[in-house]
């Protein structure tokens, strides 16, 4: 009864960490819903895109669409996700996707949503 209890244990442990790791390695494909510059100038209002990301256990993943944005994960919990560095930012609540950063003089905010495959 022991040998088979274990055996149980072993099979849900094992469970329990592939599908942590899957979900720690997800990637998402999001569609703009605003997206923005905020200068000294006032406020430039860009074409809505499309783009995919990567989070992993330690980061968010970017393509060249964000010049491979690597942010390092400073929060997941409960689904809420935070990534950040000195620049950047990036607040994700599935589906809800919101993008800031510095860069050039000028304040960039993205806001998409997105869905996962």
């Amino acid at each position: 009864m022991f040998v088979q209890l274990g055996k149980f244990f072993s099979v849900l442990v094992f469970s329990a960490i592939s599908v942590c790791s899957y979900a720690t390695e997800k990637v998402f494909y999001c569609e703009m819903t605003g997206h923005s510059e905020v200068s000294l100038e006032g406020v430039e209002v860009l074409k809505n895109g499309r783009f995919k990301f990567q989070v992993t256990s330690q980061s968010v993943n970017f393509g060249s669409g964000f010049g491979k944005l690597q942010l390092p994960l400073t929060s997941n919990i409960d689904g809420l996700l935070y990534a950040t560095n000195q620049m950047s930012s990036v607040r994700f609540n599935f589906p809800n996707f919101y993008f800031s950063a510095l860069r050039y003089g000028k304040v960039t905010a993205i806001s998409a949503l997105c869905e996962d495959f």
